[in-house]
C-alpha cells in the first residue's frame, strides 16, 4: 500500500476577512472532492486571513497511481484559485506500507491464534468464562 501526502500552503492577497478566505478554500476542497479520489482537509492555523495551508492525502496500491493523483490535486487546486490565490509552497511525501506493518505474518492461519473461521463444526469446544 502506498500512501501519498501533498501539503499546500496558499498566498490569498484580495482576502480582506476570513469570509473572503474561507471562500477560496472552500472552492479548492470543494473541487478536489469532486475531481478527484484523494481525501482533502484544511490544516493549519485558521486565523491568518491571507494564508491557508491544504492537506491532500491519496491512498493506492500502485506508487505511481499515487503519485499522479496528487499532482491532479495540484493541478485542480492551482485551477481553482486562477485570479485569487497562488500556491506558495508544496510539498508531497510518498511511502509505503506492507500489510505485515499492520496485521503481523499473515502466512498463519487464524485457528492457530485461537481465531474462529465461521464454520460451525460439532468439534468446536466451549471456552471456559
Amino acid at each position: 500500500m502506498y500512501v501519498g501526502v501533498l501539503r499546500v500552503r496558499l498566498h490569498i492577497p484580495a482576502a480582506r476577512s476570513l469570509k473572503d478566505r474561507r471562500m477560496v478554500v472552500r472552492r479548492c476542497v470543494d473541487r478536489l472532492r469532486a475531481r478527484t479520489a484523494a481525501s482533502v482537509a484544511e490544516v493549519g492555523p485558521l486565523d491568518r486571513w491571507q494564508v491557508a495551508t491544504l492537506g491532500v492525502c491519496a491512498v493506492s496500491n500502485d506508487a505511481a497511481v499515487t503519485e499522479s493523483q496528487l499532482l491532479k490535486a495540484l493541478d485542480v487546486i492551482e485551477g481553482a484559485i486562477v485570479g485569487d490565490a497562488v500556491v506558495t509552497s508544496q510539498e508531497r511525501e510518498l511511502r509505503r506500507y506492507e500489510d505485515s506493518d499492520f496485521f503481523g505474518d499473515l502466512s498463519v492461519s487464524p485457528r492457530a491464534h485461537g481465531g474462529h473461521d465461521g464454520e460451525g463444526t460439532d468439534d468446536d469446544e466451549e471456552l471456559p468464562r
